[in-house]
């Protein structure tokens, strides 16, 4: 009996390790298939990141051929302002040939003034010269022999030929009187037309100036674009980079990716709008320069016409010296 239940206590201490094994084999499956289905959650959630950094990466690859064009956009605008400097230069070197026929044509008013003086020195010489032929000639006039009225003295030759003489000096001084009047009033628009010339120049002069303060500043704004966009080549550069490696474009939060390039985008577009601003005003700097160009050479023309006037005046009144013998 005591055997017996030995027996019966060792089948139920195996049927017990039997109960507990299989327990333990029941938590270790149940925990396997928790384990499993913690995996397919994860590897679902890696699939739907997958999905998405897919869509992240798509929308980069299409943003970075937009940058690509806009790149080679702001490439083309660069070449652009490349010439407009080009044109700047030349421009430059046409408002430095304007400065020297400005100069030139300063020296050609000093000769006109020189010579204005010379004329007007010549024409007061010649003025006392025909008051004293004047003052001889009225006092002829008083002493001809008309005193006596019962002689008549006029018959007598010298008498005669001296009456005529006075009359053909009367006849010369107002003559002269009249070209002298003429001069005066040629000599007096002259110096109207010159005062009138010089203030035309000091108002050149001065716009001249403003001009090329403009033309300065348009420089440094075309130099201050052109770094601009060197730095935007740059930074469209490194974004090129930056999405060629993944690890850089997972972890890069695409908020700021996004505000990055739409302020690249910005300033872009800030910067082709200041060049265009900047040609519109070459383009009227240029238009102003070149007017005033045209408008010296039309002066400059005038003033030489002027200046043939006066030689043919000189001419005249030298000629007339002569026959009055002035000096």
């Amino acid at each position: 009996m005591a055997i017996w239940n030995h027996k019966y206590s060792m089948n139920d201490l195996k049927q017990r390790d039997i109960n507990q094994y299989s327990n333990i084999n029941y938590f270790r499956l149940q925990h396997k298939k928790n384990g499993l289905h913690s995996l397919l959650n994860q590897l679902n959630q890696l699939q739907n990141e997958k999905s998405t950094y897919t869509e992240e990466v798509n929308k980069l690859k299409k943003q970075i051929i937009q940058l690509k064009n806009e790149n080679q956009y702001l490439e083309e605008q660069y070449e652009s302002s490349k010439s407009e400097i080009t044109k700047f230069k030349e421009s430059a070197h046409s408002f430095n040939q304007l400065q020297v026929q400005t100069e030139k044509l300063n020296n050609e008013i000093e000769n006109y003034k020189i010579q204005n003086s010379v004329l007007e020195n010549k024409y007061q010489q010649a003025f006392k010269k025909a008051k004293q032929l004047e003052e001889k000639v009225q006092f002829s006039h008083f002493n001809k022999i008309e005193r006596s009225t019962n002689t008549q003295f006029n018959e007598i030759p010298e008498y005669v030929q001296q009456n005529t003489q006075i009359t053909q000096l009367e006849e010369q001084v107002n003559e002269y009187k009249r070209k002298n009047d003429k001069l005066t009033y040629e000599l007096q628009f002259t110096n109207n037309k010159f005062k009138t010339l010089e203030q035309e120049l000091s108002q050149f002069k001065c716009q001249v100036i403003q001009y090329q303060t403009q033309l300065t500043q348009f420089k440094d704004q075309c130099n201050r674009f052109e770094t601009e966009n060197a730095k935007l080549k740059i930074l469209i550069k490194q974004l090129e980079q930056d999405q060629n490696n993944k690890e850089k474009v997972q972890n890069k939060s695409q908020n700021d990716y996004q505000k990055q390039i739409d302020s690249l985008k910005d300033q872009l577009k800030q910067n082709i709008d200041k060049l265009e601003q900047v040609k519109e005003k070459y383009r009227q700097a240029k238009e102003k320069i070149e007017k005033q160009n045209d408008i010296i050479e039309q002066q400059n023309d005038e003033l030489t016409m002027q200046n043939m006037t006066f030689l043919k005046e000189l001419q005249l009144i030298a000629k007339r010296q002569e026959q009055f013998g002035i000096v």
